[in-house]
């Protein structure tokens, strides 16, 4: 059988319904060995576009002539810009809505990301960096490095699960915005440019499968002599998602009332007593009336009133 299946519904009976048909008896008469088609089923949803004259969403098809043409996409934004946009419009098993200005966000990053590279590939590619290290860190380069690990993990997740490109992209695209938050120039300390090299090098690697053109020519352009295929993919190391401080949400009888910062690893009995002598509490609760407090560790704290 075909290892996985992926099309949209309207295919259901020409494609799938007619297959299983076929496969079913090909089976009985002994010819094959399997009596179903597909191993895996995944059906994906529609992109639809807003009509011009009603406003309202239609499917894309050649019949209603609302077709977007990719030509026009790739001469104007190239088709890295076209594959991304079409990967980050949304779950892929729900319909999706088609917007011109969404491509144009997308080509607006993979630009940012480009002059990343071009800006600072004079320090990039002179010389080695040291790996980065946790010891020598300071909290700025400590947080991306714990981003880019965090980034990894889940990229990867959703890379393996059930598709959901669109959420690996929007992962991306936060490591891109925590890596701008971190100054770094030729002049800056050992640890702070390895951060953030190995944070640029991870963010390529990741979004290659996306945009594989302007990945490549990055890859290239970062003193790398083999091609981007031939890159590891990158490993989510334990150690870099620990945290030294949390912040745990704060409700009242079930409504969220703010947030308190406080050390990771707690205990329950030492997490109720912090957040009974925070000013956030005092404010919502009056000592006596609380009757129950339910702690979730490095999460949740939730204040039963009388």
């Amino acid at each position: 059988p075909v290892d996985q299946y992926i099309g949209g519904i309207e295919h259901a009976i020409l494609h799938l319904l007619y297959a299983r048909f076929f496969t079913k008896a090909l089976f009985d008469m002994g010819l094959v060995h399997f009596d179903e088609p597909f191993a895996h089923l995944f059906t994906q949803g529609m992109i639809c576009k807003r009509s011009e004259k009603d406003g309202q969403l239609y499917k894309m098809s050649k019949s209603k002539g609302n077709v977007v043409s990719p030509d026009d996409l790739i001469r104007d934004y190239g088709a890295d810009t076209v594959r991304l946009y079409t990967l980050f419009i949304g779950p892929p098993e729900k319909d999706a809505e088609w917007s011109d200005q969404g491509v144009e966000g997308a080509f607006r990053f993979l630009r940012r990301l480009w002059r990343k590279v071009y800006d600072h590939r004079n320090w990039l590619t002179a010389g080695t960096l040291p790996a980065p290290e946790l010891s020598a860190m300071r909290e700025p380069e400590r947080a991306l490095y714990r981003k880019t690990h965090e980034t990894i993990q889940t990229v990867t997740a959703d890379m393996e699960g059930d598709f959901h490109f669109n959420t690996a992209i929007a992962k991306i695209m936060e490591l891109m915005n925590a890596l701008d938050d971190v100054k770094v120039d030729a002049d800056a300390p050992e640890q702070v440019r390895a951060v953030c090299r190995q944070a640029l090098e991870t963010l390529i690697v990741l979004l290659s499968p996306f945009s594989p053109h302007i990945c490549e020519e990055l890859w290239r352009e970062l003193g790398h002599e083999d091609g981007i295929l031939r890159a590891k993919w990158p490993e989510c190391q334990a150690a870099a998602l620990e945290r030294d401080r949390v912040e745990v949400g704060i409700q009242v009888n079930g409504k969220f009332r703010g947030r308190v910062v406080m050390p990771a690893g707690l205990d329950k009995a030492a997490i109720e007593q912090l957040v009974r002598q925070t000013p956030l509490v005092s404010h919502w609760a009056a000592p006596d009336h609380i009757v129950k407090v339910i702690v979730v560790p490095d999460k949740l704290v939730n204040l039963v009133l009388k």
